[in-house]
């Protein structure tokens, strides 16, 4: 499918955008839906550089770097109440960052720009943000 084969936007777009109005994205058959909040909305360019990052190393611990104070902690995320399994990272660098996503009370899944929260006081740090929140929620594209 290319995606050029859908003819009216209002009908398709109105279930995609949970009844909101929106545009498909031309060769996709996908909505840009007028509701979905934007990125700068959440946490702009200058909040997203100031949170701390989370890096799982290639030995199982996690590095979480704050750019704001400096700190660094490293620790095994099994320290963590409720962070049970193998921690492993695969990657051709041999560390990978930790994204931290989410489930809203309505189903769609959030991103948080700022890092788990379990992991921050682990690491003996707090979020550096202003804002009210970080988590930006993100629409899931749902059946026609």
């Amino acid at each position: 499918m290319q995606g050029n084969c859908i003819s009216n936007d209002t009908e398709v777009c109105s279930k995609q955008c949970n009844s909101s109005d929106g545009t498909i994205v031309p060769g996709t058959g996908v909505c840009s839906c007028s509701t979905v909040i934007q990125v700068e909305q959440v946490c702009n360019a200058t909040c997203r550089a100031a949170q701390p990052v989370t890096t799982l190393m290639s030995n199982g611990t996690l590095l979480v770097k704050d750019p704001v104070s400096g700190k660094t902690s490293n620790f095994d995320p099994s320290t963590i109440q409720g962070f049970i399994g193998d921690f492993k990272c695969s990657s051709l660098s041999n560390n990978c960052q930790i994204y931290s996503v989410g489930k809203s009370d309505t189903g769609d899944f959030t991103y948080d720009y700022q890092a788990n929260t379990a992991i921050l006081a682990a690491a003996g740090m707090k979020a550096n943000t202003s804002t009210n929140s970080t988590k930006l929620k993100l629409r899931v594209l749902r059946e026609l």
